[in-house]
């Protein structure tokens, strides 16, 4: 692999994970944070931390990913097709979550939790390693910490 595309795989990298951490900030603070806003108890906000279990019970999955073509999506290749798909669901959980996201106190929480689960699942889903088409053991290296490092500083992203 020529320098020049070496560095571009990186980078690309990197801001594949700097955008995969995203999802993880929504469900942590910006969604706790509008819910305290509108009135929430803490007790409700602190229910909803349970949306981040899918980050860590994604082993339960990753192998099947692994092992199976995404459906509609498998000229893409494997792991490239999931990533499309579960993109694209990604993308379609938060226009859920806009549209029935709660507008007071009063208001039902489960359909935001729904769509908080769902956009949990499908981010944690595209974090099953899209470094691991890297060939040489020392691009991958470089390639899983550009990731790793571009997906913690998502986290310093500017919130609303």
């Amino acid at each position: 692999m020529s320098p020049g595309s070496r560095r571009r795989l990186i980078l690309a990298v990197g801001a594949f994970g700097f955008v995969s951490g995203l999802p993880n900030v929504l469900l942590n603070d910006t969604l706790s944070a509008w819910l305290s806003d509108l009135g929430f108890t803490p007790s409700s906000i602190g229910l909803l931390s349970a949306l981040t279990l899918p980050y860590g019970l994604k082993l339960l999955w990753a192998p099947l990913l692994d092992r199976y073509h995404a459906p509609g999506f498998g000229w893409l290749g494997l792991r490239r097709g999931w990533i499309a798909l579960f993109s694209l669901l990604l993308a379609a959980s938060f226009v859920v979550l806009a549209l029935v996201g709660p507008g007071s106190a009063s208001a039902p929480v489960l359909p935001a939790a729904v769509a908080g689960l769902a956009i949990a699942v499908f981010s944690a889903s595209t974090r099953t390693g899209p470094t691991a088409r890297v060939e040489e053991r020392r691009d991958l290296r470089r390639a899983r910490s550009s990731s790793a490092i571009a997906s913690r500083s998502s986290r310093s992203a500017p919130r609303s």
